[in-house]
């Protein structure tokens, strides 16, 4: 697996540059995420609800003042549109100064091994996939560790199988959109020119 032609193209323009501050932000999940949930669990769950699901992401600052959103959703995403609205909010303590984008991928795909591309929203998830690109490259405290990581793993318990195999078909479903979109040329209106894959790092 590899990344979206979008978050390449970003890593390739800005991979090299050394951070200078990162963010970690917590916002809701959207309402359709919620709903698509409910419908998929409303027969099997007692009592637990998803209200409370938060999506985790974390924002770098680069010397040359570029602000990159790093994610994951069904796929890793590295874009320039930051979220207007963050509802919560904490600093990276302590960043290296030579530390780049590059870097720190290099480091969590090293940790994560063949978790780095594939996601599951419970044992594999953006919680899990933030505390990686953390922690492989030496960063964050107990208390980011702490913002990040939510008891969802919990939510799995008595989850009849069925349930599960639906939530993965659901989730790879939307990394094939996703990458069906780009390669027509749709994503966000605009024409996505076509360009040989690459991995971080290279030229």
């Amino acid at each position: 697996m590899s990344f979206t032609r979008y978050t390449q193209n970003e890593v390739d323009k800005h991979g090299d540059t050394p951070i200078t501050a990162i963010e970690l932000g917590r916002n809701p999940i959207p309402g359709m995420i919620n709903k698509l949930i409910n419908i998929l669990e409303s027969e099997t769950w007692s009592g637990i609800s998803f209200d409370t699901y938060y999506h985790l992401f974390c924002i770098l600052t680069l010397s040359d003042n570029t602000r990159l959103i790093v994610e994951k959703n069904e796929t890793i995403n590295i874009s320039t549109t930051i979220p207007k609205q963050i509802e919560a909010m904490r600093q990276v303590p302590y960043v290296p100064g030579t530390l780049t984008l590059n870097e720190m991928l290099k480091n969590t795909s090293n940790m994560m091994l063949t978790s780095f591309f594939t996601y599951d929203p419970f044992v594999n998830n953006c919680q899990d996939f933030l505390l990686a690109f953390l922690r492989s490259s030496k960063l964050g405290t107990q208390e980011t560790g702490a913002f990040i990581k939510q008891p969802v793993k919990d939510l799995m318990k008595g989850t009849p199988g069925f349930v599960q195999q639906a939530k993965d078909a659901v989730f790879s479903l939307a990394s094939w959109l996703r990458r069906k979109k780009e390669d027509l040329g749709l994503r966000k209106g605009g024409i996505v020119k076509k360009r040989r894959t690459k991995r971080f790092g290279s030229h």
